[in-house]
């Protein structure tokens, strides 16, 4: 048995996905089960990346935050991929910053003070077009890794996603739908409407959805 990796585009939150997302998406998973048919052992990665100026810009012309945007339109990508049947092993969302060598310590330790210090990290130097070091770690490790020794070359700092909060269990999705159902709205928008207030797969509202009473 041998080790494959598949890893998608991880694809940007400023729109939601479209054709070619789904394209790319569904080949990745067409080779992964192929391999794993074959009895290798797999991992199938996919996500989305949420920074760049275009998130921001989608933001604004929605009036909305660039947390809430990209909350809304990572929970879209997820739930395409599942009516997509993709069977990935792992859904990311990361942030990527570039920085200057003289900037770095700084930046690291400002995202230590707003994000938290257990946030997971990579900090990736090139040296050369050839040679480059990766570290991985908390952001509290980098804060000291970067202390250690004068910066140098170019860096690339990728931010792992926060940590998700516990999935709303059956009854408050179904709480919440029945709230919705009570004031007036169709199933159909009531179903859309929690899915996105929870962030929670739509597939799974419609499910529990069959159990609430209302039109």
């Amino acid at each position: 048995m041998s080790r494959f990796y598949v890893t998608t585009p991880i694809y940007y939150v400023n729109d939601a996905p479209h054709i070619g997302h789904a394209y790319t998406t569904v080949v990745g998973d067409a080779l992964t089960r192929w391999h794993r048919l074959l009895g290798d052992d797999v991992f199938f990665l996919t996500g989305t990346d949420e920074h760049g100026l275009k998130q921001k810009q989608a933001a604004d012309a929605l009036g909305i935050a660039p947390q809430e945007l990209a909350d809304r339109f990572s929970l879209r990508y997820r739930e395409a991929f599942d009516e997509l049947n993709i069977a990935y092993d792992d859904f990311i969302r990361t942030t990527v910053i570039y920085e200057a060598p003289h900037r770095v310590r700084a930046t690291a330790a400002e995202l230590a003070e707003a994000l938290g210090p257990r946030r997971r990290v990579a900090v990736v130097r090139e040296l050369t077009k050839l040679h480059e070091e990766v570290w991985r770690g908390t952001l509290a490790g980098a804060v000291e890794h970067l202390a250690a020794g004068e910066p140098r070359g170019e860096y690339v700092i990728v931010l792992g996603g926060a940590e998700a909060p516990a999935p709303p269990d059956d009854e408050e999705v179904r709480r919440a739908l029945q709230a919705q159902l009570d004031a007036g709205t169709t199933k159909k928008s009531a179903i859309t409407d929690v899915a996105r207030a929870l962030s929670v797969p739509k597939r799974r509202v419609y499910e529990i959805a069959t159990s609430v009473k209302g039109r």
